[in-house]
């Protein structure tokens, strides 16, 4: 035996407990206390576990009438009055004797026992309920105690055949059987209520519909307010709402309740109406409520509760006007639109908020409309405008729910007057002038106390950062600058919220004179502290001068304006890096930020990439893809370092990936443009609402949004102009590449392979189909746009400067081919079905003559209506007068 064991055992009281565990009869006596009043409020008072032992020890009893007459009375003082004790046997004779579970694993209570016979047993137990009883009740045992008692049924004290003998009302019962609910327990709505749960269970439908009729031939009263009446009420309606005929008949009991004793259930209107507007049953929704509206009209909460019910479950809205139209209630705007604006449905937010603006139901704060105004400010700004002038009219509170204090600012002083008066003959309040302020605080023949009380009796509230820096420059000690922005304050004026008097302040506090030093004599205008990008190039220069004193002072002034300063100093130490270090440094720098869990900001991303990717001339492919390995390289880092910081769940705006898919274009691997692009519409698409990884929650827009808004992601990502080079970008392709640096390549490519080949001159257009399919937005006019320019460059007159569209012109096939392969990627007959060889000669024509209208314009010549060039004398017709129809054509 274990040390702390033995000596736990060896203790009087733990063998005086062991002794009343194990049913020690003497152990018991001595051990319960006389009553639980007299040991209450001691320190050596009966604990718990003694209880608990008192109760073991006398379900471990025989079932003789005085040994459970002393469990009766030892649980009844453990409970203070409500404990749990059984009913008495004269109760007992009049109810007929079933057969009980073993409760020993349930309860710490004896109950007499009698036999299906009528007989009574002490080795079986038969208690019908559990009862309980206050504290100043009479002792138990007497027929009218069992009567006030509360009586709790539960099924775990009856056996399945007892459950199935009591809860069988088709069943008469036979010989000496009695049914609970035949005796004076008829009418106990609690005993219904356990014996219904039961039917219902393992009956269903039928098993209601046999309560149900017991019901109304026994003309039971059901209760109409509590917890009780609701469980009762709502398991009968769930029947009656399956059966129209049932539904008829507790309509019916309603109605007679309502004129015969004044009882309604209060629910039954919007249990019933709301489940047919729940399932679009509009018409039954419109019967029951003018039917149940004459038996008892709905209260205002809970017709609004309703309201919402059926907007929470998408029900029949046309129908809930109807309704609401015939009801006196206009409360309902709180419950359904932060409703609708939850579920992201903010065009029936916005229909509903105007339908209730006009009907005079309006919020008492404008809180509840925040999420919708805040969606159609982003998004739609003139219906922003337009609900918050509903709410205005309608006297909408806009004031904070939240108490604020005021501060003791109402004292009657020379400024305030001032103030008043000036508004009064409208004069208008003139600005404190931070030069001229500066120059009176650095004047040496003032002293500052003087100078400052001055400034004061002038009615200044204010003072600028000049004038800030002229009173620390009297005295450069942090305690003595301190002092006098305090004594300041005493006076009622500010020293601002400029960078350049919060950065003294805050040095001053801290005692950090080297930066307050610094920031004092600096040659910097205090206004240029705010100008974050000449701050963050004097950051990089005193990098690499490795002047760390004013670095450390620039960067700690710059983490004064930020929101969350930490994430600003990881994010300006890496543009640090990244300005004056190599990429491979930078991209371990970023590494050991994602590990942190340190969110990456835009700036941070942008100057990655534009050191990563290098310089590239706008039209032209980029240089350093000249060398073939480095423009590789980095395109690889490029997407997979994007990639990673997408999934570290910093926001990666949709700009960003622009010069990639160019980059990608311009080299003509449209198989792994195809791959990146679909990848790119999943994440910030509508399809991101199915995907559960946490990360994309950064990148959900409302679903009500469309895709072709010029804010939407995919917009964003996928603009007119980007779509129009992607489809040239395939023809551009197609062409058979002769040198290293156009070859196509597979190092971006995926599993996912491009069904048409890479060399297809429609791959562009697979594209965008595909991109369509994922949600984005097409500008058809773009793509059209882009399919004549490849036409009229490969197969109109004129020439290129650009030497792969000159070698393309003698590789391509007819014209008619190239419209049927077009054709065949549309999904249509559009340039087969027109003169096309006309239509691209006449759209040559007109490009080239406003070409050169724009040529003569820019060297001051007058211009002339035909283009003199030699090589398309065929193509100006004086008979040409306009171009062939269009329509149909995309």
């Amino acid at each position: 035996m274990r040390p702390a064991l033995q000596r736990l055992v060896t203790r009087p009281s733990c063998r005086e407990l062991l002794r009343l565990l194990v049913g020690d009869e003497g152990a018991v006596q001595s051990y319960a206390p006389a009553s639980l009043e007299s040991s209450r409020g001691t320190r050596g008072g009966l604990c718990l576990r003694q209880y608990s032992g008192v109760a073991v020890a006398a379900r471990e009893r025989d079932g003789d009438e005085e040994d459970a007459g002393n469990a009766q009375e030892l649980g009844s003082r453990a409970g203070r009055g409500i404990g749990i004790e059984r009913a008495s046997n004269a109760y007992l004779d009049k109810v007929s004797p079933y057969d009980i579970k073993s409760h020993e694993q349930r309860r710490s209570l004896d109950f007499i026992s009698a036999a299906p016979n009528g007989t009574k047993s002490k080795q079986e137990r038969s208690p019908p309920a559990l009862m309980t009883q206050g504290p100043d009740e009479p002792k138990v045992g007497t027929r009218d105690v069992a009567s006030k008692r509360r009586v709790v049924w539960e099924e775990s004290i009856f056996s399945n055949e007892r459950l199935e003998f009591e809860s069988n009302l088709a069943l008469e019962p036979t010989g000496d059987q009695h049914r609970l609910l035949d005796s004076t327990q008829g009418n106990d709505m609690s005993l219904w209520a356990m014996l219904l749960g039961y039917r219902k269970r393992i009956y269903g439908r039928e098993g209601i519909r046999m309560f149900w009729d017991a019901v109304r031939d026994r003309n039971i009263q059901l209760p109409t307010t509590g917890h009780l009446a609701d469980k009762l009420w709502h398991t009968f309606l769930t029947f009656g709402l399956e059966d129209p005929a049932a539904l008829e008949s507790i309509y019916d009991y309603a109605k007679r309740n309502k004129h015969h004793h004044n009882l309604y259930w209060s629910r039954l209107y919007p249990q019933i109406v709301g489940h047919f507007l729940a399932n679009h049953e509009g018409d039954l929704a419109l019967k029951w409520h003018n039917r149940l509206s004459k038996l008892h009209q709905p209260g205002p909460r809970t017709f609004a509760e309703m309201c919402r019910g059926v907007v929470s479950k998408g029900g029949d809205l046309g129908t809930l006007r109807q309704i609401y139209n015939t009801q006196p209630h206009r409360n309902i705007y709180a419950k359904v639109i932060p409703l609708f604006s939850q579920k992201e449905q903010y065009k029936l937010a916005l229909q509903w908020h105007s339908f209730l603006c006009k009907n005079g139901d309006a919020p008492r704060s404008a809180k509840v409309a925040e999420p919708l105004v805040q969606f159609l400010a982003t998004y739609d700004p003139p219906s922003a405008r337009k609900v918050t002038q509903d709410l205005v009219k309608a006297g909408t509170s806009f004031a904070s729910s939240l108490s604020q204090k005021l501060e003791d600012n109402t004292k009657i002083s020379r400024e305030m007057m001032n103030i008043i008066h000036g508004e009064t003959m409208h004069i208008p309040v003139k600005k404190y002038n931070d030069e001229l302020g500066a120059r009176w605080f650095a004047t040496t023949w003032v002293s500052l106390d003087v100078a400052i009380n001055a400034v004061h009796a002038l009615g200044v509230q204010e003072i600028g950062p000049l004038s800030l820096q002229a009173i620390a420059l009297r005295n450069l000690d942090p305690e003595a600058i301190i002092s006098r922005i305090e004594q300041l304050k005493v006076l009622g004026i500010s020293i601002g919220v400029s960078l350049f008097s919060r950065a003294v302040e805050k040095f001053a506090r801290e005692g950090k004179l080297d930066l307050l030093d610094g920031l004092l004599h600096s040659d910097q205008h205090p206004d240029e502290l705010q100008n974050f990008e000449l701050q963050e190039a004097l950051l990089a220069s005193y990098a690499q001068g490795a002047d760390w004193t004013q670095y450390r002072r620039t960067l700690e002034i710059r983490l004064l304006a930020s929101m969350s300063p930490e994430i600003e100093k990881r994010n300006v130490e890496l543009r640090m890096v990244i300005s004056t270090s190599d990429v491979s440094v930078a991209l371990r720098g970023l590494e050991d930020m994602l590990i942190d869990g340190i969110p990456v900001k835009g700036a941070t991303v942008s100057l990655l990439l534009k050191h990563i990717l290098g310089p590239r001339r706008m039209g032209q492919r980029p240089i350093s893809l000249r060398n073939g390995l480095n423009g590789k390289d980095g395109l690889m880092r490029s997407i997979a370092m994007l990639k990673t910081i997408m999934r570290s769940g910093t926001y990666v705006h949709p700009n960003l990936w622009h010069e990639i898919i160019r980059r990608i274009g311009m080299l003509g691997h449209m198989s792994s443009m195809r791959n990146l692009c679909s990848w790119l519409a999943t994440c910030y698409g509508p399809q991101n609402h199915c995907n559960t990884e946490s990360w994309l929650q950064r990148y959900r827009v409302p679903a009500e949004l469309p895709t072709s808004h010029g804010l939407h992601p995919l917009c964003v990502l996928f603009p007119p102009s980007l779509q129009k080079s992607i489809v040239e970008w395939g023809f551009i392709a197609s062409q058979p590449q002769h040198s290293q640096r156009t070859r196509p390549s597979q190092f971006l490519a995926t599993e996912d392979a491009l069904e048409e080949k890479s060399s297809a001159m429609t791959s562009g257009i697979h594209i965008l189909k595909n991109l369509n399919s994922l949600g984005v937005h097409i500008d058809r006019r773009s793509v059209r746009k882009a399919i004549f320019n490849r036409l009229i460059m490969y197969y109109g007159p004129g020439y290129s400067n650009r030497r792969y569209n000159e070698r393309r012109k003698w590789s391509i096939g007819t014209l008619d081919e190239a419209a049927k392969q077009i054709d065949e990627a549309l999904g249509g007959e559009y340039f087969t079905a027109v003169e096309l060889q006309e239509i691209v000669q006449q759209m040559a024509l007109v490009r080239w003559r406003r070409r050169e209208r724009q040529r003569m314009r820019r060297l001051g010549l007058p211009s002339e209506d035909s283009i003199k060039d030699p090589r398309n004398f065929f193509l100006f017709d004086s008979g040409v007068a306009s171009l062939p129809s269009l329509h149909g054509i995309l």
